[in-house]
């Protein structure tokens, strides 16, 4: 099971480096069309101008149609329009193949998007499991550490009953140390959650 994870994350971050690499070949792309459609359409624009231009002086010819010649306006069309034809049909498929690159580059970035989203939510799991397991660990060490010190403590009280027996004080050396165990131990865990809480207050306010 564990192995299957490891897979489908390794498959998950192929895909995302080659989904990475192919939008940035799109936005390269995207760019050079870009750049293509300015120059382009600047010499589109100029020759729709004197396409413009060649008709207006034309119609200034008011020209009458002479029997066995071609007229100057037949001419010119015949041979202009199909060039402006050419451009329109150019710098139209130049607008849509922009926009198709547009709408792949913004597919792409979303599916991008959504891939780190859910990369970023699993190392927001991870790191939920670790401050759990941290967690848990520090409460293990705080058990130890308050068995470890109140052993210590209550050692160190035994020998002040025996010392308390031999000066006549108390009377049951091992009554005196069962009585101190509960109240120790409680001492000591309190000590240590006030500790605790000053250094977790301390670290808030740090930050």
């Amino acid at each position: 099971m564990a192995s299957d994870h490891a897979l489908n994350e390794l498959n998950l971050d192929k895909d995302t480096d080659s989904e990475r690499h192919l939008l940035e070949k799109i936005t390269h792309l995207a760019a050079r069309i870009e750049k293509l459609s300015l120059e382009n359409n600047y010499r589109f624009s100029a020759s729709k101008a004197y396409f413009g231009l060649v008709h207006a002086r034309i119609e200034e010819l008011r020209e009458q149609r002479v029997e066995g010649l071609p007229m100057v306006a037949e001419f010119m069309d015949r041979r202009l329009t199909p060039a402006m034809n050419t451009c329109d049909a150019v710098a139209n498929r130049q607008e849509a193949l922009a926009r198709r690159i547009a709408n792949s580059n913004d597919l792409l970035r979303t599916r991008v998007g959504i891939v780190q989203e859910m990369q970023n939510r699993k190392i927001l799991q991870s790191l939920n499991a670790r401050a759990a397991q941290q967690l848990h660990l520090q409460q293990a060490v705080e058990g130890l550490s308050v068995a470890a010190i109140s052993y210590y403590v209550i050692g160190l009280f035994g020998y002040v009953a025996k010392a308390a027996k031999e000066f006549g004080w108390i009377a049951h050396t091992e009554s005196a140390v069962g009585v101190a165990v509960p109240l120790v131990l409680a001492s000591v865990w309190l000590g240590l959650r006030h500790m605790h809480r000053r250094l977790h207050a301390k670290r808030i306010e740090k930050d």
